[in-house]
């Protein structure tokens, strides 16, 4: 016979002194409700990485940006292949970083998701870097 070490104040069960577990608010419950407690909690909670990927995704949309606007504006002029475009450089390179920071975070989550969102980031932020230090259109 095991001795009791309290009751689980989710489900009212007994609880055998060396199964007790304890919640954030220092209730103690029991392992399958602490269980299905922390999964609970982990499926709310939100990936910290947004506001990094949301900085890139800015930071990509620059470049595009400015030049949607010049061609718009102004007739093309045909980019030499040697040209710095020194707004695509820097967001480009911001916009990478924060691609890469985004994945190692979801990589540290195991969140596909972002996975995704930050390696297409980091991918675009690549291109308007490469293109902005004129080695590409």
């Amino acid at each position: 016979m095991e001795a009791v070490g309290g009751w689980c104040t989710d489900c009212g069960k007994p609880i055998r002194a060396g199964a007790v577990l304890y919640t954030a608010e220092a209730r103690p419950v029991c392992p399958m409700c602490f269980t299905r407690a922390d999964v609970s909690v982990r499926r709310r909670a939100v990936f910290e990485g947004w506001s990094t990927a949301l900085i890139g995704a800015i930071a990509n949309a620059i470049p595009l940006v400015i030049d949607a606007m010049g061609a718009w504006m102004v007739a093309p002029a045909v980019a030499s292949a040697g040209r710095r475009d020194w707004v695509a450089l820097v967001s480009g390179v911001v916009a990478a970083f924060c691609g890469g920071a985004t994945v190692l975070e979801a990589r540290s989550r195991i969140s596909g998701r972002w996975l995704v969102i930050g390696a297409l980031v980091a991918l675009l932020g690549v291109y308007h870097a490469v293109r902005g230090a004129g080695l590409a259109w």
